[in-house]
């Protein structure tokens, strides 16, 4: 068995308690409102599978990943619900009533999207696309269509999120201080979601044409043995 398939397994035995929500009887305590021992455990194991299996630089990119989507879902849904409590329109027993859930909410992103991250780095998609391409045989729409989708996650995956990684290192974004501070953050949370579709779409016109060129059919299935003819 090749070593990614046992590094995917690894992580498929892994994710089994975060995507089905199965926990053992005795991890139902709760340590903090939103945070049950059972999902803390969860959410450590997840991560040292990834560590262990995929190495601590897959590790800390799918962590960076989920960091930010966690800032980007949870403290906006956390802001929005101060709003309406501020409003007296919703949660009248105020952070009491929101805080567990979106601290949940923090804990299973944590755990969920970084597996998911792990187990797409760690799928052979660049090898599947260049067999595609050198197949040499002719190439039918619906191939066509896998192969712009391969190409363009392949790109997000491992051109545009490091770049905008990158950036946010390079430029100390997402970690304002002093007066203002959310404020800076929705701001590079905005650019940086610009940034990410801007640089998604940069090539899909060159890549559209590129696999527009290939020849388009079906691939000839092979003659049956019993029909060929013997040679002479």
């Amino acid at each position: 068995m090749s070593f990614w398939r046992l590094r995917l397994a690894a992580l498929l035995l892994a994710a089994l308690p975060a995507f089905t929500g199965w926990r053992p009887p005795g991890w139902s305590q709760v340590l903090i409102p939103g945070a049950s021992l059972g999902t803390v455990l969860v959410a450590l194991g997840a991560n040292a599978v990834i560590g262990l299996a995929c190495g601590p630089g897959v590790l800390g990119g799918a962590l960076t990943v989920a960091a930010m989507m966690v800032l980007a879902v949870v403290f906006s849904g956390a802001t929005v619900s101060c709003g309406l409590y501020w409003l007296g329109w919703a949660y009248p027993g105020g952070p009491s009533d929101f805080s567990p859930h979106y601290l949940a909410l923090a804990l299973n992103m944590l755990t969920v999207i970084p597996l998911a991250v792990a187990m797409v780095m760690t799928l052979p998609l660049e090898r599947a696309e260049t067999a595609l391409l050198r197949s040499g045989r002719p190439v039918s729409p619906v191939r066509k269509g896998a192969l712009m989708a391969l190409r363009v996650f392949n790109h997000v995956t491992f051109f545009v999120i490091p770049e905008i990684l990158e950036i946010v290192r390079e430029e100390r974004m997402l970690a304002p201080q002093g007066l203002g501070a959310w404020r800076r953050v929705s701001a590079d949370l905005v650019q940086l979601g610009v940034a990410g579709i801007c640089g998604s779409l940069q090539y899909l016109p060159l890549w559209a044409k590129e696999i527009a060129r290939l020849p388009e059919g079906r691939s000839p299935r092979p003659t049956p043995r019993a029909a060929r003819k013997p040679p002479r």
